[in-house]
């Protein structure tokens, strides 16, 4: 029999986990005993180290006087502070939480560098048939397209289904009280989604979550609403802005169903009479 030992996963080994706000935080180990660290499973020559803190203090070295100095965070300061923000030059330096306090850029005179570029509308204007703009964003509980928060029953719970999110306001222009039911429909398509009222979204405009797509809400999926329009220098899509129209989902059927009295018109009339007397013959 072959015995492998397999890496662990990177949110469960020792390691370090840096931020876009430039904060450095360790993450400690809480995989099983017996699973190998990545850089002995991988067999890699010259990582021949004993702990991930022998690695670190070799790469924060290799940072010192660059922009993204790591060298005064020590392995040590990972285990013992909650995070450090880089600049962080000496192991006495506390961090630089904010930069260019000194107005010291990293340019040939040591002046920022603005790069103006001219205001541009969006593609996709509202207009008398689409007169609000959707915009479209993610929820603090959930990861791009439910491939991985999915399978979390916590976070699941925490937002179990997409939802549109609007303003009190044009909500009682469009007749929708929380948790109806609405149709939102743009130039390219239409989806049916629940409604959450808050103050906190601007009115004119509405919010929906991209976490939903075809795998987890089969056609109903907010690209499914979105321009594809792109930005011509970097291809950013403009997934923030479109025009839609909002419409309240009408109940199937009235609330009080099936009524307790059926009318007594002729119609009615005449099909009891067909039954107590039916024109058909049983063997």
């Amino acid at each position: 029999m072959l015995l492998c030992k397999m890496p662990i996963t990177p949110p469960k080994r020792r390691s370090s986990l840096t931020s876009c706000c430039r904060s450095l935080s360790g993450v400690r180990k809480n995989g099983p005993a017996q699973a190998a660290n990545d850089w002995y499973a991988l067999g890699f020559s010259g990582f021949d180290y004993a702990t991930a803190a022998e690695i670190w203090d070799e790469f924060r070295t290799l940072t010192a006087g660059r922009p993204c100095d790591m060298a005064g965070i020590t392995s040590r300061r990972l285990r013992v502070e909650r995070h450090v923000y880089w600049p962080c030059p000496s192991e006495d330096h506390p961090g630089a939480k904010r930069r260019y306090l000194d107005r010291v850029f990293p340019t040939a005179d040591g002046r920022a560098v603005f790069l103006p570029r001219p205001h541009q509308l969006a593609r996709e204007l509202t207009d008398h048939e689409f007169p609000y703009i959707l915009t479209t964003g993610r929820l603090y509980g959930h990861w791009h397209t439910l491939t991985r928060t999915a399978k979390c029953e916590k976070l699941r719970l925490r937002d179990p289904d997409p939802y549109l999110e609007i303003h009190p306001n044009d909500a009682a222009k469009v007749g929708v009280e929380e948790g109806d039911l609405v149709q939102v429909s743009s130039r390219r398509g239409t989806i049916r989604i629940a409604a959450r009222l808050s103050e906190s979204i601007p009115p004119g405009t509405v919010f929906l979550p991209f976490h939903w797509g075809d795998l987890y809400a089969p056609d109903n999926a907010v690209n499914y609403l979105t321009i594809s329009a792109t930005d011509p220098i970097s291809r950013q899509p403009e997934l923030k802005f479109c025009a839609v129209a909002l419409e309240k989902v009408p109940s199937a059927l009235p609330s009080a169903w099936p009524p307790t009295e059926m009318p007594e018109d002729e119609t009615v009339k005449g099909l009891a009479a067909s039954q107590e007397n039916p024109i058909y013959e049983t063997a």
